[in-house]
């Protein structure tokens, strides 16, 4: 069995999918379903972009596929104190809102054609949610 690595860095904060909602085209009338996060189509984008970019084998992929993803998110402002420096006591991982599994549904979207045919072939992996370490003065 081939193995195949690919490690790619994405730039900006990751956006979500998942959660969507419907409203008729005032122009067609027909039903539209839209994703909540407004950043999503965008993040996709810069996603597709830079793999597409690093990515050497021929696509999609066929069989199995595992997925290990980190997802970087930045700190809140109130994290920092006004040198820059960080509060104590603060969570050590991001346990509120962008969930992991919709920040994993935008990822598997993004990257479904282009490196895999369907996100239906990912059979495993690892999802994380990690701190950023940027500074307030660098956002």
């Amino acid at each position: 069995m081939t193995s195949n690595v690919l490690t790619c860095w994405i730039p900006g904060e990751p956006a979500t999918a998942g959660s969507k909602r419907a409203m008729r085209s005032a122009s067609t009338g027909r039903l539209v379903v839209l994703d909540d996060c407004r950043r999503s189509g965008s993040w996709r984008l810069v996603v597709a972009a830079t793999v597409q970019a690093q990515w050497r084998l021929p696509c999609p992929l066929k069989g199995p596929v595992w997925l290990n993803a980190t997802f970087y998110l930045p700190r809140p402002r109130w994290h920092f104190r006004r040198d820059g420096s960080l509060k104590d006591g603060l969570p050590p991982y991001p346990i509120t809102r962008p969930d992991r599994g919709k920040l994993l549904r935008a990822l598997e979207d993004a990257l479904t054609r282009i490196v895999w045919a369907d996100d239906g072939q990912i059979v495993g992996g690892s999802v994380a949610k990690v701190w950023a370490m940027a500074s307030p003065a660098r956002r």
